[in-house]
């Protein structure tokens, strides 16, 4: 459903009508013939035969891979994750899915697939259809930073290290939010592109964040500020 909503390129659909249930399956067939996508019924063994997944939906989807050059316009509610290195398909899942929460427009990824790889089968689930909401930028370090040498971009990048609170930020400007690898943080051509360092304050005793929860939290942060309660 976010698949169509977002009008992503479906090239076809397999259903498994007794995993997905006879309602969700009239559903599912429903919507995909109205978008005039082609579908084909499969048995239990057919469809078990193609999932890796351990709790199979019943749908499978052959969709095309959406990369996108980094925008030559930036709007003043921009907000990007950009992220170098993340090897865990779960946590890049799991960013994807609270960046559609927030209303994140994208995320920019560094380097190839070899480094991070967004449509990783295990990422693609974990993200709930959230991948189909979000830009996805593939570039360079060196293209990055001659595209946010622009005065109203700020990147923010999330480290550890940094003596400024995130929540002292403002993030009412086009906003980049800079994610390390999981084990070693920022890297050092990260660094460089970034305006400034923030951190998110813990309790003693403790010295990290998953990197997916910590890019949740800043995430939020971004939306509430531009999202105030009345």
């Amino acid at each position: 459903m976010e698949a169509l909503k977002h009008r992503s390129p479906l090239h076809g659909a397999l259903l498994c009508p007794c995993l997905l249930g006879t309602e969700a399956f009239s559903d599912s067939r429903w919507r995909l013939t109205r978008a005039e996508i082609p579908s084909r019924i499969v048995s239990r063994a057919e469809y078990l035969e193609l999932t890796a997944a351990e709790e199979p939906s019943g749908i499978l989807l052959v969709a095309s891979q959406a990369w996108a050059p980094l925008p030559k316009r930036v709007s003043r509610h921009d907000l990007w994750l950009a992220i170098d290195h993340l090897r865990t398909p779960g946590n890049i899942g799991t960013l994807m899915r609270s960046a559609a929460a927030t209303g994140a427009t994208g995320i920019m990824v560094f380097g190839g697939r070899d480094r991070t790889d967004l449509y990783d089968p295990t990422s693609v689930r974990a993200s709930m259809g959230a991948i189909f909401a979000l830009q996805h930028v593939q570039t360079t370090h060196e293209q990055f930073r001659i595209w946010r040498c622009r005065p109203e971009v700020r990147v923010f990048g999330a480290t550890g290290e940094a003596a400024q609170d995130y929540r002292r930020m403002r993030y009412r400007s086009p906003t980049v939010l800079m994610l390390g690898k999981e084990r070693y943080g920022l890297s050092e051509a990260q660094r460089a592109s970034c305006d400034a360092f923030i951190k998110i304050p813990m309790c003693p005793g403790i010295d990290s964040l998953n990197v997916a929860m910590a890019g949740t939290v800043l995430l939020y942060e971004v939306f509430n500020q531009r999202n105030p309660l009345p």
